[in-house]
């Protein structure tokens, strides 16, 4: 069985810039920084049962005018540390706060490298993956814009690795610059398991002239074609804000769930997709914003988390290993409705306590529903599940273990308790890096000098469509 329980002490949702017409959570840079890399957490050790967290972005060197919409991890120069691009959404327009590369140094602190690497990341800046597209051992860099790319500075951008710390952009050769797209997520994955790594977008419906999403194939020397409408998961004209990949029916074949409105596609071996929402047991609902897939309970099937919009209850969804999911959010005790007039912003697994159970953190975008951390522990049962596998029979149930973010009046500075937030392939934006600390004891908050000086735009830009 498993002992679910939500951990206290995250960072409360405030409003990041007074002038700035969008709320952002003071995490987003946080979990941009650290959920986006939940799985694969750069800090972690053997931590003690009490586990927490201390904000050390200052520390790190994450200052100044860095506002975060999301980011992507990645060793750029392959010196064994991964290091992060952060990117500020509009507000590099508006603010003058631009995409910047961090390099990871080996005392724990980052720089940034961005002038240095020749990286120029502007526009409607909104996801990042890195990935070495043209197989040269060294990871190349895919940036997602919005807008429907009337003007230059919102095309994408496809940053390739010089292999001599610099980048060069050639994002119009290679074909991906996404006119008429109005991206949000970015996702790299070898789809059609031809050995070389494509490219998947999500793009936002404003207008009847939107195309849709984005699955844009790998043909070899950095050559792109977008084949989305071939496949059967390019759906115009309906609001793809997020997605997530997994193989959910076992046939080595990567599958996909889009949102909103929720969509499950089943990889056909054609390489074509099918949609399979109901009858796989998924609630076709319009409120669903952005999801996970993570197996929680051991059976070696991915399950499914899926945040929904204000005052709707996230779901989780357990694989039940015949191409059919379940809905067990009530029995698991993942409880999180957001309330505050905003959506749940950001859902990502890991195992951030090493027990070797994948834990899930989930981010609220409003000023009154806090961030949570769900961990889960396993515990013995003597119950067996009928007709399940011996590895599913171990972890038959759930117990909830939840620590909630308090909530703190909002104000200008950043950086207020322990975790910090973001989303994953759409992470909402944050302003700091999270270190895992041993520390034995309650959870505690910890603050930060933060970011306090006000951003004054810096720049001229053409108007966002």
């Amino acid at each position: 069985m498993l002992d679910i329980t939500e951990v206290t002490h995250f960072c409360p949702q405030q409003r990041l810039f007074p002038q700035a017409t969008e709320v952002m959570s003071t995490c987003t840079l946080r979990f941009a920084l650290l959920a986006s890399a939940f799985a694969s957490l750069l800090l972690s050790r053997e931590l003690a049962a009490q586990t927490t967290f201390t904000d050390v972005s200052v520390q790190a060197g994450f200052t100044g005018n860095i506002a975060g919409w999301s980011a992507a991890w990645g060793d750029y120069d392959q010196d064994g540390r991964a290091d992060v691009v952060t990117l500020p959404h509009n507000l590099a327009m508006y603010y003058g706060a631009t995409g910047r590369l961090w390099h990871n140094n080996p005392d724990g602190t980052f720089t940034d490298v961005s002038t240095d690497a020749l990286l120029d990341i502007k526009g409607d800046l909104h996801s990042a993956a890195w990935g070495d597209f043209d197989g040269d051992g060294d990871l190349d860099l895919i940036i997602i814009k919005g807008s429907p790319k009337t003007y230059p500075i919102h095309y994408n951008d496809l940053w390739e690795n010089q292999g001599d710390l610099t980048f060069r952009n050639i994002a119009v050769e290679a074909g991906v610059i996404g006119i008429r797209h109005r991206g949000r997520g970015a996702y790299s994955l070898d789809y059609d398991r031809d050995g070389d790594l494509d490219l998947f977008s999500t793009s936002f419906n404003r207008s009847p002239y939107d195309l849709g999403n984005l699955l844009l194939r790998n043909d070899g020397a950095m050559s792109f074609v977008d084949v989305a409408p071939a496949a059967g998961i390019d759906r115009r004209y309906v609001d793809n804000r997020s997605a997530a990949w997994a193989d959910y029916d076992g046939d080595q074949l990567m599958d996909l769930f889009l949102g909103s409105p929720c969509a499950l596609f089943r990889h056909r071996p054609d390489h074509t997709f099918e949609a399979v929402t109901v009858a796989a047991g998924i609630t076709p609902s319009d409120e669903c914003w952005n999801m996970a897939f993570g197996d929680y309970n051991g059976d070696g099937a991915p399950d499914l988390y899926v945040n929904m919009t204000e005052k709707n209850q996230g779901i989780l969804y357990r694989n039940d290993g015949d191409g059919t999911f379940t809905d067990v959010t009530t029995a698991s005790g993942i409880l999180n409705a957001p309330s505050g007039g905003n959506a749940a912003q950001g859902v990502v697994w890991g195992d951030y306590d090493n027990d070797g159970f994948i834990d899930i953190y989930i981010v609220n975008g409003d000023d009154v529903t806090p961030n949570r951390l769900f961990r889960i522990r396993p515990f013995q049962i003597t119950t067996a599940a009928a007709g399940k596998s011996e590895m599913a029979k171990k972890f038959i149930g759930l117990e909830l273990e939840e620590f909630a973010v308090p909530i703190v009046e909002a104000s200008a500075a950043v950086g207020h308790h322990s975790l910090q937030s973001g989303s994953a392939a759409s992470l909402r934006p944050s302003q700091s890096l999270s270190k895992l600390s041993e520390q034995v004891g309650p959870p505690h908050s910890s603050m930060c000098p933060g970011f306090t000086k006000s951003l004054e735009s810096s720049q001229s830009s053409p108007p966002l469509l």
